[in-house]
């Protein structure tokens, strides 16, 4: 559970309550509702909910801050970050200035997605399976809240998090088992990676893991997130 934060730093303890933007209201999964009242609570800036379709990737649920679900997209590209550990080893993650922390994640730093964060405190927390659950993985999400400024997080704050998360888990359980869809669940369809490695695989005559490669490396060396460079082989290569 480390790097965890002692208390609030010497600026004082956050007074932001977050809201799902009005934009995104309509489309919000129902998760947020518990959000917004935890955040009344804990006092942090934004949040994101991150559903688990592979032990390795996530994809965030509508609703979510668009600067964290990007940090999450850019983590999926080099494959470490805070969000990255959590989704690995299941255990609750406090940051205390993600800004800070280049060097136990070299790859995302050098991404150039630490520092475009604009945040800087986060905590983060898996949602895990009960036993002998049909559930899609274990954890099956993740949920990570922040605070804009240096501002960390504490343990009883993590305690706090953690008993929201096991209603919002007890929500995000009973909606995939009504469908057994990740579509159903994530409100909109998945992602072009899976097709474009399937091009890709197919193109170049490599196995499904190089083709993912390939699609990592020019992520990274362009700039862009892996869903962006795969979306763009899709529209090239076709459907």
């Amino acid at each position: 559970m480390e790097p965890r934060g002692q208390g609030r730093s010497a600026l004082g303890p956050s007074l932001a309550t977050w809201h799902v933007a009005e934009k995104d209201r309509a489309t919000a999964a129902p998760e947020f509702a518990l959000c917004e009242t935890a955040s009344r609570g804990l006092s942090f800036d934004l949040a994101c909910l991150t559903v688990a379709v592979t032990p390795e990737e996530g994809w965030a649920l509508p609703g979510s801050d668009a600067g964290m679900e990007q940090l999450g997209l850019s983590e999926q590209t080099v494959m470490q970050g805070p969000n990255t550990d959590v989704l690995a080893n299941g255990r609750t993650l406090l940051v205390e200035d993600l800004h800070a922390l280049g060097s136990r994640w070299p790859m995302l730093e050098a991404s150039g997605a630490l520092h475009a964060a604009p945040f800087h405190s986060m905590m983060i927390i898996p949602l895990g399976a009960d036993a002998g659950s049909d559930a899609i993985l274990d954890p099956i999400a993740v949920l990570a809240v922040a605070r804009n400024g240096v501002q960390p997080f504490s343990e009883l704050d993590a305690r706090g998090l953690e008993h929201v998360g096991t209603r919002i888990l007890e929500m995000l359980v009973a909606r995939w088992q009504l469908t057994h869809s990740i579509d159903a669940l994530l409100g909109t369809r998945a992602d072009d990676r899976h097709l474009a490695v399937g091009l890709l695989s197919g193109l170049l005559g490599v196995r499904s893991g190089q083709a993912l490669a390939l699609l990592r490396a020019q992520a990274f060396t362009s700039g862009r997130t892996l869903r962006e460079v795969s979306s763009s082989v899709v529209e090239t290569l076709g459907r």
